[in-house]
């Protein structure tokens, strides 16, 4: 080993002398380098062991933070053989060829949001190591979510967001109110929510990620996003999402000019917490809602069904109307404890005299659970009556409401026409029409209740949907009840 001199010489603390010295873990196997450092004098040592030390710090972090692929065609990301850390599958790979955007159509954990993250990272200029992408350093990044809090809760400082695969020294600011990144090589990104679309209006970029794109509410978003790419000699677009049949997406998806991959959930298992896995296998595998959440299948409308996915997605709302009255809607679960379960409905209707669907959910409760946990809903969402079907509910459904509030206004309506009878005017109101528009409204995003509108016919012997059932019921209610040509409904 050379002897560095006390006025700097060979291993003198110059940026050339360091990169000289540093060099020797390029050269020596970490034994021959311990070695070397044993045989120096403990002056020499004083010089050369931080260095030595800072040199192996910031190499351990680039190595924490370099996604790469193996060149295994099948591989599961987890450390192996010629891999000694986590790293991407094949299918987290950005593309090869020349695509303005790459849709990552995907299961609900398959491991989008890396993608994302890891693909702003590269275009930022942080990821030399990710195949298939230009590293812009100083280019401006854009990130659109559904919401800004999504943009900045998951896509920056989420566990996979962009605070997360980005090495702390890379990062100059973040300003989390105005959802602005700014990272030391003077790349600027900023958080938008797809809620605000007139917000793209004005700013350049060099690259975008769309997260969600599916649960965007304002799909006109995505048009001010691409006017705004207008920088650098190619811009690119990284879109990540869980699908839904909504226009955007299917248009996206059919383009030629779009790079579309595809993944399920499971691809992702050996990542995935197995309790998890087995309560998504146990819930939805083999359903259409499943089909969707976690094989990423982009589902199509079923023949004869009262509601289309069209329909829906041009009644959709990012929030109700000022309300003049909101209520709760239940559908028993065939008057049993041993029920597919309770649907739950809280709607409004508002001043401009439009439904609005806020809460759909289902219920599996024992009966008194259920009735505790109606009244209490009912409460928060400040609903002034509770809506039952006597049919099935007969007179305990209310008596059991009343043990927890006396007070509460129950309504018992009388089912005496069949349920597509019911179903078919209230489908009326969603549909949107440039002379008619939708008088009834879904407030942003119901999967499980949507997929039960979508694939609901009313033909003999077709199974109950519950969480239909107490929207209609919520809707006649609100929509129907004061007109005098309304329905067979009859309250007690």
């Amino acid at each position: 080993m050379h002897t560095p001199s006390r006025n700097g010489g060979r291993y003198g603390r110059t940026a050339a002398a360091v990169a000289g010295l540093t060099a020797i873990l390029d050269v020596y196997t970490p034994d021959e380098v311990r070695d070397r450092l044993r045989r120096a004098t403990p002056e020499h040592r004083k010089i050369i062991v931080p260095v030595l030390l800072t040199e192996l710090k910031q190499r351990e972090e680039d190595v924490k933070y370099d996604w790469r692929t193996c060149d295994r065609d099948a591989c599961d990301g987890l450390p192996h053989e010629g891999m000694n850390r986590r790293h991407a599958r094949p299918s987290q790979i950005p593309p090869i060829g020349d695509w303005l955007i790459w849709m990552l159509r995907a299961g609900r954990g398959f491991g989008k949001t890396r993608c994302g993250s890891e693909t702003a990272k590269a275009w930022a200029g942080y990821n030399p190591n990710l195949p298939n992408v230009e590293s812009m350093p100083g280019s401006r990044g854009a990130i659109v979510a559904p919401t800004f809090a999504d943009a900045r809760d998951t896509c920056i400082e989420g566990e996979s967001g962009l605070l997360s695969v980005l090495p702390p020294s890379a990062v100059k600011t973040w300003n989390r109110s105005m959802g602005e990144l700014i990272l030391t090589n003077e790349t600027r990104i900023k958080c938008f929510s797809a809620e605000e679309p007139e917000r793209l209006r004005g700013p350049q970029f060099h690259w975008g990620w769309c997260d969600e794109l599916a649960a965007w509410t304002r799909p006109e978003a995505w048009d001010q996003l691409m006017f705004g790419l207008r920088l650098g000699s190619q811009p690119k677009v990284v879109v990540t999402t869980t699908p839904k049949p909504t226009k955007l997406v299917r248009d996206l998806d059919s383009r030629e000019t779009v790079h579309v991959t595809h993944g399920s959930t499971f691809e992702n298992a050996a990542n995935l917490a197995p309790a998890a896995l087995d309560e998504l296998r146990r819930r939805y595998e083999g359903t259409r809602l499943g089909e969707q959440e976690l094989f990423a299948k982009i589902l199509t409308d079923t023949p004869g069904a009262l509601w289309t996915a069209d329909v829906l997605s041009g009644s959709r709302v990012a929030e109700a109307a000022r309300v003049n009255r909101r209520i709760l809607a239940v559908d028993p679960a065939d008057g049993d404890e041993k029920g597919d379960g309770y649907g739950v409905t809280v709607a409004s209707l508002g001043e401009d005299g439009h439904g609005y669907i806020e809460i759909n959910e289902e219920w599996h409760n024992s009966v008194d659970q259920m009735a505790a946990a109606t009244i209490e809903l009912a409460h928060d969402t400040g609903c002034g009556v509770i809506v039952v079907e006597k049919n099935h509910g007969g007179k305990w459904i209310p008596a059991l409401l009343r043990k927890y509030d006396p007070k509460m206004k129950i309504d018992d309506v009388w089912a005496a026409d069949g349920k597509t009878t019911r179903a078919e005017p209230i489908s009326a109101f969603f549909a949107n029409r440039d002379d008619f528009p939708a008088t009834a409204h879904l407030v942003g995003y119901h999967p499980e209740l949507e997929d039960q509108l979508t694939n609901y016919t009313g033909k003999p012997g077709e199974k109950s949907p519950d969480r239909l059932d107490s929207m209609v019921w919520a809707l006649t209610y609100l929509m129907l009840s004061q007109r005098k040509e309304r329905p067979k409904l009859v309250c007690v």
